[in-house]
């Protein structure tokens, strides 16, 4: 430093001191903050960093204009309360050493205006299962340095500034609930699609969870469901992901265990949850109900048995649903609705018919592929058709003795839908010998209700799934002025 720059700092310093600004010979004070968590729950441990007891402390009387500084070490002692144990720590330039219920942690550095905070550290924390609830523990920490002893006597405080416990006498403390760890079931939660469940078909139950203190050093979590007799998984997920089991089915149903690694502490249904996809039996008893029992447990919460999960109230972890309900699967009934030909009057032999059968579904389930059969009489030879919906029809037997005309419909018919309607135009030859009245009878099913076969029809076509028509055949010949018959055609030997 040359002469003038020092004559300078001289002079600079004497003005500070002038102005009172050179805190020469003040005490340093340093106030203490501690974060604790804001219950201490029961059953829980500190490893990977969970249930912290966060700890700074900082240099309050510091002035850019100062020089004051606090010297270190620093020495921060942790008293925690009966049934919380040290589980480690980390932070910063800290270290800590523990003994019994008492934590002794050190920090190296000095304070000053341009340092003047310690970094910060967490004691890690473990809490006994029996912790008694209701209660509370009493955290308390002192700091002390050679240069800023304990007053005498020791005066702790907890004055809150943003939930941390803080105090300006070296002394800060504070009383902590203790809490019951618990994973249970959200019973409101439960539900089930479709409602109600349908025989022979699909659907899906939803369960929730809510968690209370437990972390991930509480896991596995693992959820034990017995589904009723007539249900059985076969799929579905979960958040968090769990990988789930399915037992073989016996009488009493199947049973389904799901693990997961972990619930986090305040964890609740809209974010732990369970869908299992199931499949209904044909012959699952109506109407129910077919109640869902359930437990959920961790390595501190035992397994619940089922058999008390019907009880009232029911213990903690167990889960019971009795609201599904079954019904039958809704079933197709097709149903002719009427038949006619065109033209409407007496057909005449050496032309050609349509006979248009109509039907309908009168169920409340959709029909599977409809089938479609036709037993004609002797004397009409089918030709062709179209259908709605679209159907591919063929004819068998020879038309001297009457053929049978099957049309398959790939599309089944809606239930119950007005105005909406299967129909076939079937187009047969009328012969020269055909019978002066023609008795059709018609057959319909589809794969879900077969109906009745086509010989049932012909000895009895009153019967559901039957009907007969008779097409009348004129005994004239139809002529159109070219045949070389004229007594035969007689009065209607020309047809202009």
């Amino acid at each position: 430093m040359d002469r003038n720059t020092r004559a300078g700092a001289i002079a600079l310093a004497a003005c500070l001191a002038a102005s009172g600004s050179v805190q020469a010979g003040v005490t340093p004070r340093l106030e203490v903050q501690m974060g604790p968590p804001p219950t201490l729950d029961s059953g829980t441990f500190g490893a990977n960093g969970e249930n912290g007891i966060g700890f700074t402390f900082t240099l309050l009387n510091a002035s850019e204009l100062d020089d004051l500084t606090a010297q270190g070490p620093f020495t921060l002692r942790v008293e925690l309360p009966p049934g919380v144990s040290y589980a480690g720590m980390n932070g910063g330039l800290w270290t800590c050493v523990a003994a019994g219920q008492s934590v002794e942690c050190s920090y190296p550095a000095d304070l000053t205006y341009w340092n003047w905070g310690s970094s910060g550290m967490s004691v890690h924390i473990d809490t006994a299962p029996g912790i008694p609830i209701p209660g509370a523990g009493l955290v308390r920490a002192t700091l002390e340095s050679a240069e800023v002893p304990l007053p005498d006597p020791v005066v702790c405080e907890d004055v809150p500034v943003y939930n941390m416990a803080t105090s300006d006498t070296g002394c800060v403390e504070r009383s902590i609930p203790h809490r019951r760890s618990q994973v249970e079931f959200s019973q409101a939660f439960w539900s089930h699609w479709t409602q109600p469940f349908t025989a022979g078909g699909q659907g899906s139950i939803n369960m929730g969870f809510r968690n209370t203190g437990y972390g991930q050093n509480n896991g596995p979590v693992v959820v034990d469901v017995q589904l009723p007799p007539g249900i059985t998984r076969y799929g579905g997920g979960g958040s968090p992901p769990f990988d789930c089991v399915n037992e073989a089915p016996d009488a009493q149903g199947q049973r389904v265990r799901c693990t997961t690694a972990y619930f986090y502490d305040g964890q609740d249904q809209q974010t732990a949850g369970l869908q299992f996809l199931v499949d209904i039996a044909d012959d699952i008893a109506i109407p129910g109900p077919h109640p869902v029992v359930a437990t959920v447990h961790n390595a501190q919460q035992p397994a619940r048995d089922l058999s008390t999960c019907v009880d009232t109230p029911m213990p903690v972890g167990c889960g019971y649903y009795g609201a599904i309900q079954t019904q039958a699967m809704p079933q197709p009934k097709l149903e002719f609705l009427s038949v006619q030909h065109l033209p409407g009057a007496a057909v005449h032999r050496l032309t050609e018919t349509t006979v248009q059968p109509s039907f309908a579904n009168a169920g409340d389930g959709s029909a599977g592929a409809m089938t479609l059969r036709v037993s004609a009489p002797a004397g009409f030879a089918y030709d062709r058709a179209t259908a709605s919906p679209p159907a591919t029809c063929s004819a068998s037997g020879s038309a001297a003795a009457g053929q049978t005309v099957i049309c398959e419909y790939p599309q089944g018919l809606p239930p119950s839908v007005t105005g909406y309607s299967g129909v076939a135009n079937l187009v047969f030859d009328v012969l020269a010998d055909a019978p002066a009245e023609g008795r059709f009878v018609f057959a319909i099913g589809d794969t879900l209700q077969p109906g009745p076969s086509l010989a049932a029809c012909v000895a009895n076509a009153q019967q559901d799934g039957c009907i007969e028509y008779f097409v009348p055949v004129s005994p004239w010949l139809f002529c159109d002025g070219f045949e070389d018959l004229p007594h035969a055609c007689g009065e209607r030997q020309r047809v202009q």
